[in-house]
């Protein structure tokens, strides 16, 4: 089972992907990150900013319970998908590869 966390004081999301060691993240924006693995797997996503862009990316205003139940699949093809549905809204953020840049 995938596993998202939303914290409210921080107002930072992470979606899980796959469960392995984080070999280095990669920044998309400056409130987006991806960690991936030594194989260049998704380990997860960071979203900074979380409720803003989130809501925003559904078209409306999210609370912090609807934030902390967000459904979420993440898919590799030709760049990064993350997409997203919460209470019959559903989106898409698309982070093409060449956008990706390592961070640490």
């Amino acid at each position: 089972m995938k596993k998202w966390t939303y914290d409210p004081q921080a107002d930072a999301a992470y979606a899980y992907g796959h469960a392995t060691k984080i070999h280095q993240t990669k920044c998309v924006s400056s409130y987006i990150n991806v960690d991936v693995s030594i194989r260049g797997r998704v380990v997860g996503i960071e979203i900074l900013n979380a409720k803003e862009i989130l809501s925003n990316a559904l078209g409306k205003k999210l609370s912090n319970a609807q934030l902390k139940k967000m459904r979420y699949s993440i898919e590799e093809k030709r760049g990064l998908y993350l997409r997203i549905a919460c209470e019959g809204s559903q989106a898409s953020l698309v982070f093409p590869s060449h956008e990706m840049r390592l961070t640490r």
